[in-house]
């Protein structure tokens, strides 16, 4: 049994036992993108505020995105090391077509897997990379209710550059697990991110950004360069 995940193919599991439950747990990694887009530009185009300020705000609001990436990913999506380890131990003995959900001992097991549980222990699953409308959309009306009373007359840029940070935290995420990165910074994310999956999950959760794990110190430097070849996220 290996000690981070169950397979790095471009494979998965069966989450839950009825079929059209199952089916929402898939998503193109296209599919944010045909919903989110026609909304920001919505949003910048109705904006209230001039366009200097519009461009202000909603450069606030991808950076505040970084932070809420940073943030889900290390306090919502993790879990602590029994709990992650549990669910490991149960994925790992189950036929794949055998539904996982049913089988998670209490519910924080259960919130984690979903969440994220699922992805540590298939990380190369191509379709189950991004986040499903199902989660992304409620997830999206309570951050715009948040900006709306935070920000104000600002909501609509703020919200639109924060929409833009999610997709491009999305579109990051699918590349690094799937294709060899052609730039430098694309080559630094992928193997941060890889040291993340397959050597130590308590570090480097920044996905589009190392800002905040330097801030908090998470970051686990760029002290080894070489990335295992299971961990190449190619899916091979």
């Amino acid at each position: 049994m290996n000690e981070y995940f169950v397979s790095n193919r471009n494979e998965s599991v069966r989450m839950f036992r009825p079929d059209w439950i199952e089916k929402t747990t898939y998503v193109h990694p296209l599919v944010p993108h045909v919903i989110y887009v026609p909304l920001i530009i919505f949003l910048l185009w109705t904006s209230p505020l001039s366009i200097g300020a519009s461009v202000m705000w909603f450069f606030i609001g991808l950076l505040v995105w970084t932070l809420i990436e940073y943030l889900l990913h290390r306090f919502a999506f993790h879990a602590p090391d029994e709990v992650m380890d549990k669910v490991h131990e149960i994925v790992a003995g189950l036929p794949v077509d055998e539904a996982v959900v049913p089988n998670m001992p209490s519910l924080r097991h259960t919130i984690y897997f979903l969440f994220h549980g699922v992805h540590h222990e298939y990380p190369s699953d191509a379709r189950r990379l991004v986040m499903p409308p199902v989660a992304s959309i409620p997830m999206a009306f309570v951050v715009w209710i948040v900006f709306f009373l935070v920000f104000g007359t600002a909501a609509r840029p703020a919200f639109a550059g924060m929409m833009i940070g999610y997709l491009i935290y999305d579109s990051t995420h699918f590349l690094v697990h799937h294709y060899s990165m052609p730039t430098k910074f694309g080559k630094f994310i992928k193997r941060q991110h890889m040291r993340h999956h397959f050597k130590d999950p308590d570090k480097d959760y920044g996905v589009s950004s190392p800002l905040w794990d330097v801030i908090f110190r998470t970051f686990s430097g760029d002290r080894n360069r070489t990335t295992p070849k299971t961990a190449v996220g190619t899916g091979a």
